[in-house]
């Protein structure tokens, strides 16, 4: 079996059908994917986007790049998205490094881009970066989640040239006749992983030619590891349940690594983060009572030992009352239009819907209305072939509790057929033989 098809099936990047949006620098890596996909899609059901990102950083050479990438997609049939950041501006205002923000407006856009059409996010991250990785996170010092270096998928993000090394990359390449582009300053010894890429790991696979293989065989035990330990510590969090909070003296009881993940889950799900400079004063309001206030407005109590974890002063939520759905038409919802609009498939291919969510008319019952979530409310993804919680789908999206309640659910009479960002609900999802298809949509009040 071909590695690439065999990395996605390996890891379930995909299902049988998918949209998949790929991040396109119009680098060799990043080229050498779009193209595995294009072909792909001759085979399987799979609707194929691309996105780029033009950081304003490098002049008329971004500006080829842009160009290049806008009609390679064009040849390809392709959609094709962009946009244009200002990185050094930015980067001046927060403080960040430009490597830094250039990363983070980066997948600020394209996960934007992908949650907006239902689409999975594919990078050209490579076993080369990978090793980068690993090594960066060495010299500046890590805990064994540092050393898994890159993951193979995160949430709704896929990497199936993780087990490629560039030279295969570059190969591909040249046998398909494939053209790319290069950056200019993937040669600049300016940032710290070009100084790993140009100077030290040539000596490291100068004494190991098995490095590359060797790393990724390493990550991926760690991060089976890794992850042992973090179930771990959410039995822990379970059994340490007490009432609205959790027993300080069991959660001061277990090992250094499970108390430390168990903190930091509780603080992600308030909104916050934990540094391993927060471990000292938490252990300490454990075993003695107190509180520590932590990143992002959350504070971790101890009182007659219960342990609770509250968010800052709570912004003002945007709750969304139950309102029937006018079917087709728009609904205004909050500050925003949920729009609908019936449409007969007649002989075209469904899956070009899957943009706009495509739920199959005649399998919904009674009166569509839109609301805020509930407590227990579930959706079957019928992508993954699972039925998960919202309260976790929002988790694992990492949606700020306080905007969980903005997020648009819509249900019929027999349950959820929909929710904003995560799609349909297998009972109602369009198939190949859907007949009537009813799209919904969410439009922003100024209409962009």
């Amino acid at each position: 079996m071909d590695k690439f098809v065999e990395t996605l099936e390996q890891f379930h990047m995909l299902c049988a059908s998918e949209t998949v949006l790929v991040a396109l620098s119009g680098g060799a890596d990043s080229v050498s994917l779009l193209h595995r996909f294009v072909l792909l899609r001759k085979t399987r059901k799979l609707t194929v986007l691309a996105g780029h990102v033009h950081h304003g950083l490098r002049g008329d050479e971004a500006d080829r790049d842009e160009a290049f990438c806008r009609t390679l997609c064009e040849a390809w049939s392709v959609p094709y998205f962009s946009t244009r950041v200002d990185v050094k501006g930015e980067a001046a205002c927060t403080g960040e490094s430009v490597e830094e923000c250039a990363r983070r407006l980066r997948y600020a856009f394209l996960e934007a881009q992908a949650k907006k059409h239902g689409a999975v996010l594919a990078t050209a991250h490579t076993a080369d970066d990978n090793l980068e990785t690993v090594l960066l996170n060495l010299v500046r010092g890590t805990g064994l989640k540092g050393l898994c270096g890159i993951p193979p998928v995160r949430e709704r993000i896929i990497r199936p040239l993780l087990f490629f090394e560039r030279a295969e990359i570059e190969a591909y390449c040249k046998t398909h006749g494939l053209s790319y582009v290069t950056d200019s300053s993937n040669l600049s010894s300016e940032f710290a992983r070009n100084q790993l890429r140009l100077s030290v790991t040539p000596v490291l696979k100068g004494l190991n030619p098995s490095l590359l293989s060797g790393i990724s065989r390493m990550t991926r035990f760690l991060r089976e590891e890794e992850e042992l330990l973090e179930t771990l510590a959410q039995n822990a969090l379970s059994a340490a349940k007490k009432d609205e909070g959790f027993d300080a003296a069991a959660l001061a009881k277990l090992p250094s690594p499970l108390r430390f993940r168990a903190l930091v889950r509780l603080a992600k799900n308030a909104g916050g983060s934990i540094g391993a400079a927060h471990e000292p004063a938490l252990t300490g309001i454990l075993h003695g009572g107190g509180s520590t206030d932590l990143p992002g407005g959350v504070r971790m109590t101890v009182q007659r030992g219960r342990l609770t974890v509250s968010g800052k002063e709570e912004e003002e939520k945007t709750f969304l009352p139950a309102t029937a759905l006018a079917v087709p038409g728009e609904t205004k919802v909050g500050c925003r239009w949920i729009c609908t609009q019936k449409m007969e498939r007649d002989g075209q291919n469904v899956y070009n819907f899957l943009f706009y969510h495509a739920l199959d008319y005649a399998k919904i019952k009674g009166t569509l209305r839109v609301r805020s979530r509930r407590p227990g409310d579930k959706l079957t993804l019928s992508r993954r072939n699972c039925t998960k919680s919202l309260k976790k789908l929002f988790q694992e999206a990492n949606i700020p509790p306080k905007d969980r309640d903005a997020v648009a659910v819509v249900e019929d009479d027999e349950g959820i057929v929909w929710v904003e960002g995560f799609g349909c609900d297998r009972r109602v999802t369009a198939t190949g033989e859907t007949i009537s298809l009813l799209l919904l949509d969410v439009r922003e009040e100024d209409g962009l």
